[in-house]
């Protein structure tokens, strides 16, 4: 079936195009079966050239700007090798903090495997491969993902493309991701503070779904492969200082702007609040699966914070 902007790019535009035959030609050795574009290697090739001619029909006509826009960089395939910086992140863990400052350091477009993420409204994208590419078309990416939809397409990938994982203290992501997750699902009222995750509520189901694969994600890693939200605060750490220098410039001239949110339970622990702190935010079920499950990763990925087993927590919660 072919796409929806395909289509609409036949019924709207297509009478407009002086060199017609040019175009359906080249059409007809860009599409497979199912109406998807092919990325072709051979840049030389007839096909190529053909469109090259049907691109300057396309940006001669003025009247065309959006649907313009989108034939441009979809029928082309353009979004082989454009992927410069792939995003990989757990939910609320300062990803547009990261993704800000990428783009306003490189000037790269953004990219998202989440299509909910977008208002065609005000930010006109275009969707390829699975992914939504926001308009207008640049010639690289900085691809956002989240630990449970990794992009298997390595032909999308720049050859140099930089790998950013990036996490921040699992009690903290994972509250955050609970709160966010109540509030779209039923538009709750609580603000950040005064909400608590229960262990039988339907967003804690929701969220603890995911830990296996959030495992095996982390398995991925060691702390020297990961920047945590909290570096932001000294960016002194190995990888943002890597990510500094392939985007030639230091860590201070790439992320700006970082103010650390006290209310995260990793800012309580770090000056000593206790661990009374994690009971504020989740009841105790909660915290004895999270220190159960990971356990391993706060050793691995945050050594500086003591944190007690999960036995440990029940005798000391009197239970």
């Amino acid at each position: 079936m072919q796409s929806l902007i395909i289509r609409n790019f036949f019924k709207q535009y297509v009478n407009t195009l002086p060199n017609y035959i040019i175009f359906v030609k080249f059409l007809s050795e860009r599409f497979m079966s199912r109406g998807r574009v092919q990325y072709t290697q051979n840049k030389h090739s007839d096909a190529t050239k053909s469109f090259s001619n049907a691109i300057k029909a396309i940006n001669n006509n003025n009247s065309l700007d959006y649907h313009k826009e989108s034939a441009r960089i979809v029928l082309n395939g353009a979004f082989g090798k454009s992927i410069r910086y792939y995003v990989e992140t757990l939910p609320r863990s300062g990803t547009h903090y990261l993704i800000g400052n990428l783009e306003r350091q490189t000037g790269y477009g953004y990219a998202s495997l989440f299509r909910g993420l977008f208002d065609k409204k005000k930010y006109p994208y275009i969707s390829a491969y699975g992914i939504c590419f926001r308009l207008p078309a640049e010639p690289y990416y900085i691809l956002k993902t989240h630990f449970y939809s990794s992009l298997e397409r390595a032909d999308l990938f720049d050859d140099e493309y930089i790998h950013i994982p990036q996490i921040s203290f699992f009690f903290d992501f994972l509250y955050s991701w609970c709160h966010m997750t109540r509030d779209r699902l039923i538009q709750d009222s609580k603000k950040y503070v005064d909400y608590r995750v229960s262990s039988k509520s339907f967003e804690w189901r929701v969220v603890k779904h995911s830990f296996q694969k959030l495992k095996r994600w982390l398995n991925n890693f060691s702390r020297l492969d990961v920047i945590r939200y909290e570096d932001y605060s000294t960016l002194d750490s190995p990888k943002i200082m890597d990510v500094a220098d392939k985007s030639s410039c230091t860590p201070q001239e790439l992320f700006t702007g970082f103010t650390p949110d006290n209310r995260r339970t990793y800012y309580m622990l770090l000056t000593g609040e206790g661990i009374e702190c994690l009971w504020k935010r989740f009841d105790e079920a909660c915290i004895i699966f999270i220190l159960n499950e990971l356990k391993e990763y706060f050793e691995k990925f945050y050594p500086e914070i003591s944190l007690p087993s999960a036995e440990g927590y029940r005798s000391n919660s009197g239970n």
